[in-house]
């Protein structure tokens, strides 16, 4: 389980966010929404250790995030920034082996090799291998950096202890297409032993895919609930401003009218 305790965060005297508390279970796809300027990202980045809250905590298992050695957190936790770009010129194959990294010291293994190789078998990148990978399309780019995370965490293999993957934005660059292809190998990938949080901005595909929403707004989160809880008109349009109308339907993805 991922829990976050009474968090708040403060950059240049703004408060981004403000009294934050949030457990998140293993086995349920955990999507975050809310307009630009909520607090998701920032959230996220103190999910992943990548910066410290001003007051609270965050704990991973029954362990405080920032007890953990930093390669031993790298082999149960990835994350998927929206950072893409690499100063560098490497192969794809290259760069989902980076993934690997901390699972190493300085040569790959056999098992190394093998986990790259069913991953980007299963995400259908594995005709990209040999591509520059400044080559790619942003959205090409985007797919691959997922590869990477994946195999930082060897979700394909038997190993049961519980990993954390977190998501900021994945679904940006990829047309409609691969949103849709992403969500449902999210889907497919998701095992009680594994939490999956992420920032996403389609409300449609959150409400179709999500297990559990977490809607915020003005650093704070406002609703948390399954999506025929959480997506009501009233609640999107506090969030938005947007008239919306939400249809539950038996056995039928949620629909959303915008009008």
């Amino acid at each position: 389980m991922l829990k976050v305790h009474n968090v708040s965060y403060e950059a240049a005297g703004k408060k981004i966010l403000q009294d934050v508390s949030l457990s998140l279970e293993s086995g349920k796809l955990n999507l975050i929404l809310g307009p630009n300027g909520a607090g998701k990202s920032t959230l996220v980045k103190i999910f992943s250790g990548f910066i410290k809250p001003t007051t609270g905590e965050v704990s991973i298992g029954n362990q405080a995030l920032k007890t953990y050695v930093n390669n031993d957190l790298a082999k149960m936790r990835a994350v998927l920034s929206q950072q893409i770009e690499l100063p560098f010129s490497l192969k794809v194959w290259d760069v989902v082996m980076m993934g690997r990294y901390p699972h190493f010291h300085s040569k790959a293994t056999k098992r190394d090799f093998q986990v790259c190789e069913e991953l980007m078998k299963f995400f259908e990148l594995y005709e990209l291998a040999e591509r520059n990978y400044h080559t790619l399309s942003g959205g090409e780019k985007q797919r691959v950096q997922f590869v990477r995370v994946m195999s930082q965490i060897d979700l394909l293999s038997e190993d049961s202890s519980v990993k954390y993957l977190i998501l900021d934005e994945p679904l940006t660059y990829l047309d409609i297409y691969y949103q849709w292809h992403f969500m449902t190998k999210l889907r497919e990938i998701l095992r009680p032993n594994l939490v999956i949080v992420g920032v996403v901005h389609d409300l449609n595909l959150a409400a179709q895919f999500a297990d559990n929403l977490i809607l915020m707004k003005n650093g704070k989160i406002v609703m948390q609930g399954p999506p025929d809880v959480a997506i009501t008109s009233e609640t999107l349009y506090d969030l938005y401003k947007v008239k919306v109308k939400v249809k539950h339907q038996d056995d039928a993805p949620t629909q959303l009218i915008f009008s």
